[in-house]
C-alpha cells in the first residue's frame, strides 16, 4: 500500500510524513461527511462509487491532520502525490471491508448506534444533549443522517476487525518454541586485541601523508563555504509612535464606548425538571410548581436542587450556574428560552425565585443569587489604555504600509539595499562570515534558520540579488544580500598534516590488530587446541565467561552479544569462535554453551505478568498481520476501477 510513497519520498521530512500518513483513518471515518457537489467518481469497488467530492475532502483532512501532528503549518505540496495515493487506498480498503461485513451478515442495530453516539457526545456527568449533538455536527458541516450512516459503516468495519484480532491464537507448542528462542541464554567469553599495542611499531612517511591528502582532500579536508551578509530590518517595535491628541482620544472613546461597557450580569442557580415527552409536560410542570411551593414555604433552594434537579452538571452544587451576562449564550438553551430567562432576571431582585420557565428540556426554577448593573468605565479611567491601543493600531497600519514599499523596493532594485535605506530611513547592518546550517545566538538575525538558508539560496548567492522579505517575527522582516563569499576549498596540507598522520596510524594499528586476531581465530578453530594457551602466547587472556540474553542488562558490549546470537549451537565441551571489529580494536568471541529459555504458562503471579503482556502484544501483532492480509485478499477478489480524476484533488 505504501510502496509508492517509499519509492518517491525524498529526505528525512518526507519519511517522517510517510510514517504519519500510514496511520489509518480513525474508526469514525470522514469520507461521506460532506454532501457531494458532483457525481464524478474517482474509483469504483464492485460497482460502488467513491465520489470525487468525498476524496477531495479526505485529502484536505489528511493534510490538516499532518500539519497538526507536525505542529507547524508546513507546505505539503511536495507530498501531494503520496497523500492522494494513500488517501484513495484507505478509502478503497474501507469500502471492501464494509461490503465484506455486510455480505457476512454483520449488522449494527439502531440501539447500539444510538448508545455509541451518546457515549461520544455525552457531557460532564454523563448527560447527553440532543441539541448539543446537532449543534456540534452543524459546526463541522455535517448532518445527523450522514454522520450516523458513516458511524454505522465504521462500526461494521470494527466488528470485522475485532473478529480477526480475537480469533488469532498461538498453540502452546509455538509458545514453547518462541520462549526457547526469546529467553535463550548464551555463555560467552571474549578478549579484545587493542590497536594501541601496535603504535610503537608504526611509522608514517611524508610521502604516505601527501598521498593520503591528495586522495581524500576533496571529501575530508575542505574548508566550509561561508558568506557574510548585509541586511536591513523593518520592525514595528522601532517605528516611531506619535502622540495622540486629546480630541481624538475623546472621539475614539465615544466610538468605542461599547468595548468599555460591562453589560448586566446575573449569578443564578436553577432547578431543572426535565421532560422532553410533550405528552408528559403537565406532569413536569406540576412537579416544578410543587417544588416552587416548598421554596416559598421556606425550604432551602440549594438543598431542593440537590434533591430534585435533573441537571446532573449542577445539582450537586445546589444548582449554581455561575455568572451569565446579557450578551451570553447558554448552549443548552434555545434562543427563545434564553431571551425569556434574561427578561425574567432583569425584573428580579437578589434572592428572588422565578416562576417555572419552560424550555425544550422541561421546566426551570431560577433563583437570582447576585446581580451587577450595566457599567461604562469613564474616559479618565481608560485614557491610558485607549492611547496605547490607538498607538498600537497606528503602528500596525504604518508597518503594513511600509512593508509593501519594503517588498517592492527590494524587488525593483535587486542589486543594492540603498534604495530601502534611503526611502524608509533604515540602517544597514552586517554579519561575520558563517557556513551553511549555522545558527547564531538567540535574538540575533542569524538565529533564524530562514535567514541563513536565504543567504545560500541561488537567487541571492549566485545571482547577487536581494532576498525576498523574510519574516522573522511578528511584524518584523529583513531583506539581505551577500556581501562576501568564500567558496569551499582544500585546506593546506601543512594545516592537516598531524591529523592525517593520526588517521594513518589508527588505520595501520587497526589492520595489525585484525591480522593478529584472524591468525588466532584460525588456530582456535583447529581441533584439540587449548584456547587459553593460544592467546596466552601473545600476551592476551580470555575474560571470565558470562551468561547473556537477547534483551537482558549486562556489562558485555551489545555488539558482542548480538554477534554471539548469530553463531550456531556448539557441541558439548566445544566452542564456536568469531572475530569482530569494534572501533579500531579487534575482538575474539567464544560461544561456550547455550541454555534454552523456559516456557511459563499464564499465571496471576505479578512476576509473570510481563510474559502475559508480551503474549498479548504478539497476538495483536499477528492479528494486525492477518487483518492486512484479509484486506489484501478482499481487494484481489474485488472489481476495483481507479479513474484519473483523483489527480485533480486540491
Amino acid at each position: 500500500m505504501l510502496q509508492g510513497i517509499r519509492d518517491n519520498a525524498q529526505g528525512w521530512l518526507a519519511w517522517v510524513i510517510v510514517g504519519l500518513i500510514s496511520i489509518p483513518f480513525a474508526l469514525w471515518g470522514v469520507h461521506e461527511y460532506l454532501q457531494p457537489t458532483r457525481s464524478t467518481a474517482v474509483a469504483e469497488v464492485n460497482n460502488v462509487e467513491i465520489l470525487d467530492a468525498d476524496f477531495r475532502f479526505n485529502v484536505q483532512q489528511q493534510r490538516m491532520r499532518l500539519r497538526q501532528m507536525l505542529k507547524q503549518n508546513i507546505d505539503l505540496s511536495f507530498m501531494d502525490k503520496e497523500i492522494k495515493s494513500n488517501t484513495l487506498s484507505q478509502m478503497i480498503d474501507q469500502e471492501v471491508l464494509v461490503q465484506s461485513a455486510l455480505n457476512q451478515g454483520f449488522w449494527v442495530s439502531d440501539g447500539i448506534l444510538s448508545t455509541r453516539i451518546k457515549m461520544m457526545f455525552q457531557q460532564e456527568g454523563n448527560n447527553f444533549s440532543q441539541e448539543n449533538y446537532e449543534y456540534l455536527l452543524r459546526s463541522r458541516g455535517l448532518t445527523p443522517t450522514k454522520f450516523e450512516s458513516q458511524m454505522r459503516r465504521d462500526m461494521l468495519v470494527a466488528q470485522l476487525q475485532t473478529g480477526v484480532y480475537v480469533s488469532n491464537f498461538t498453540t502452546e507448542h509455538e509458545e514453547k518454541l518462541q520462549a526457547q528462542l526469546e529467553k535463550q541464554g548464551r555463555l560467552v567469553s571474549y578478549l579484545t586485541i587493542p590497536a594501541q599495542r601496535f603504535e610503537a611499531e608504526i611509522t608514517v612517511t611524508d610521502a604516505e601523508i601527501e598521498a593520503y591528502y591528495n586522495e581524500n582532500k576533496i571529501l575530508r579536508y575542505m574548508t566550509p563555504e561561508t558568506v557574510g551578509i548585509e541586511y536591513v530590518e523593518l520592525d514595528k517595535k522601532v517605528l516611531a509612535t506619535e502622540e495622540v491628541s486629546e480630541e481624538r482620544l475623546k472621539d475614539q472613546y465615544q466610538d468605542r464606548k461599547a468595548s468599555f461597557t460591562q453589560l448586566p450580569q446575573w449569578q443564578i442557580s436553577h432547578i431543572l425538571i426535565e421532560e422532553q415527552d410533550i405528552t408528559k409536560l403537565n406532569e413536569a410542570k406540576k412537579e416544578a410548581e410543587e417544588i416552587l411551593a416548598k421554596i416559598k414555604a421556606g425550604e432551602d433552594f440549594s438543598e431542593l436542587a440537590k434533591q430534585y434537579s435533573d441537571d446532573t452538571m449542577t445539582n450537586k452544587k445546589g444548582g449554581n450556574l455561575g455568572w451569565i451576562s446579557e450578551d451570553q449564550k447558554i448552549p443548552s438553551l434555545p434562543e427563545g428560552a434564553m431571551t425569556s430567562l434574561k427578561e425574567t432576571l432583569a425584573s428580579m431582585k437578589v434572592n428572588d425565585v422565578s416562576e417555572p420557565i419552560q424550555t425544550s428540556f422541561g421546566f426551570h426554577i431560577v433563583q437570582l443569587l447576585d446581580a451587577k448593573e450595566k457599567y461604562t468605565k469613564p474616559f479618565e479611567e481608560v485614557r491610558v489604555e485607549l492611547e496605547k491601543m490607538l498607538q498600537e493600531e497606528e503602528a500596525d497600519s504604518r508597518y503594513y504600509a511600509l512593508f509593501d514599499r519594503f517588498a517592492n523596493l527590494s524587488f525593483e532594485q535587486p542589486h543594492s539595499l540603498d534604495s530601502l535605506i534611503e526611502a524608509l530611513n533604515l540602517t544597514k547592518q552586517e554579519t561575520e562570515p558563517f557556513a551553511r546550517g549555522f545558527i547564531g545566538k538567540e535574538g540575533t538575525v542569524l538565529s533564524h534558520k530562514k535567514v541563513v538558508e536565504a543567504a545560500f539560496d541561488d537567487m541571492v548567492l549566485k545571482e547577487g540579488n536581494n532576498s525576498d522579505p523574510i519574516e522573522i517575527g511578528q511584524q518584523h522582516a529583513v531583506v539581505l544580500r551577500v556581501k562576501a563569499h568564500q567558496a569551499s576549498e582544500p585546506k593546506p596540507l601543512e594545516t592537516v598534516k598531524e591529523e592525517i598522520k593520526a588517521t594513518l596510524i589508527a588505520e595501520k594499528t587497526k589492520e595489525k590488530a585484525k591480522t593478529l586476531g584472524e591468525e588466532l581465530l584460525t588456530q582456535l578453530k583447529q581441533a584439540e587446541v587449548d584456547p587459553h594457551q593460544i592467546v596466552k602466547s601473545v600476551g592476551l587472556a580470555w575474560l571470565p565467561a558470562q551468561w547473556v540474553t537477547r534483551t537482558g542488562t549486562t556489562s558485555v558490549n551489545p555488539n558482542i552479544v548480538n554477534q554471539s546470537f548469530k553463531l550456531g549451537r556448539p557441541a558439548k565441551g566445544k566452542a564456536f569462535y568469531q572475530g569482530l571489529n569494534l572501533n579500531n580494536d579487534y575482538t575474539l568471541i567464544a560461544l561456550l554453551a547455550i541454555k534454552d529459555g523456559e516456557f511459563a504458562p499464564q499465571s496471576k503471579d505479578p512476576l509473570l505478568q510481563a510474559d502475559l503482556q508480551n503474549k498479548q502484544r504478539q497476538q495483536m501483532a499477528l492479528g494486525e498481520t492477518d487483518f492486512q492480509q484479509l484486506i489484501a485478499g478482499l481487494k484481489s477478489q474485488a472489481d476495483i476501477k481507479i479513474h484519473q480524476s483523483q489527480d485533480a484533488a486540491n
